[in-house]
């Protein structure tokens, strides 16, 4: 289950049973909770209607999502950066649920990190559980 609390409140605002499996990730952003799984299921849940509205599975590995991040806009669009446990990575349209860029066990082992830059919103990153970090081209949707 997802909870999430007004500031200064005990009750909460919003309670929903997204996934059927432990929730091991969790992002907010703008009105949104993108929430992924211990089976690699990643949801975009909006907060004030409680319903799911994107469902980013295609080409998904049927591994633990390890870690979730989320673009500033780049050219209009905003893209979800998903690890998996099994060191894939992805780059996920936010607005069609559709992958942009599939980097499957890229690091051989977890991804244990995903990051985009502050400074420069299309570079992005991922870090490996063998001390390795890529950086990708958000834009290109390749390896630099």
């Amino acid at each position: 289950r997802v909870c999430l609390y007004e500031h200064g409140s005990n009750l909460p605002k919003l309670t929903k049973k997204i996934h059927d499996t432990e929730i091991t990730q969790l992002c907010y952003i703008g009105g949104y909770i993108i929430t992924g799984s211990s089976t690699g299921q990643c949801f975009m849940t909006q907060v004030n209607k409680g319903g799911k509205v994107r469902n980013f599975k295609e080409q998904a590995p049927a591994a633990s999502i390890t870690d979730i991040c989320i673009s500033k806009k780049i050219k209009n669009k905003q893209k979800l950066g998903v690890g998996y446990e099994d060191g894939s990575v992805i780059l996920w349209n936010i607005q069609t649920g559709r992958p942009d860029a599939v980097f499957l066990q890229e690091h051989g082992v977890g991804a244990t990190k995903v990051v985009f830059s502050e400074q420069f919103p299309s570079l992005f990153c991922s870090a490996g559980a063998n001390s390795f970090i890529n950086i990708y081209d958000a834009v290109k949707c390749a390896p630099i």
